[in-house]
């Protein structure tokens, strides 16, 4: 048994093992030129929706860059403006979705319904409020130019 243990140990010791790592000898290797023949670089392509995407955001940045700089004050307010319009089409959206619901009774759907209606309406006084104090923040400023009235306040 013993005998046995000597052998296998001599040959693992002479069999190289996948943990050493392979050495090349340094003095004979001779240059060798990296580039590839005979590769084509693959053509990508972009799903529409994304490239769509992309164009929206290339040409809001294009009309951003147009327009002239806004006191910080103004910019808040109209963000607030964009935020709330967002979520006037999103209340839009589940009141609609809740209307055509069928699996509701007609009296828990008219409660729901109402909820959903006074909530479009908050945003709405909302969103008036918010123009208002925007177009007086417009005036306080001083900003008069028609073009850019008409993309704040629209």
């Amino acid at each position: 048994m013993y005998v046995d243990v000597v052998i296998i140990e001599t040959i693992v010791k002479t069999l190289p093992t996948t943990h050493s790592s392979y050495q090349p000898e340094q003095g004979k290797r001779e240059p060798t030129d990296n580039t590839l023949t005979g590769y084509q670089t693959p053509v990508l392509r972009m799903a529409p929706d994304v490239l769509t995407k992309r164009n929206e955001l290339n040409s809001n940045e294009q009309s951003d860059s147009n327009k002239p700089e806004l006191p910080a004050h103004i910019e808040a307010l109209i963000e607030q403006q964009k935020k709330i319009k967002e979520q006037i089409k999103e209340q839009k959206r589940h009141l609609e979705q809740l209307k055509a619901r069928n699996d509701l009774d007609e009296e828990s759907k008219a409660t729901l319904v109402k909820q959903q209606g006074d909530t479009l309406t908050q945003l709405q006084l909302q969103l008036v409020a918010i123009t208002q104090s925007l177009q007086d923040a417009l005036k306080k400023a001083g900003i008069g130019d028609l073009g850019l009235l008409a993309n704040v306040l629209v």
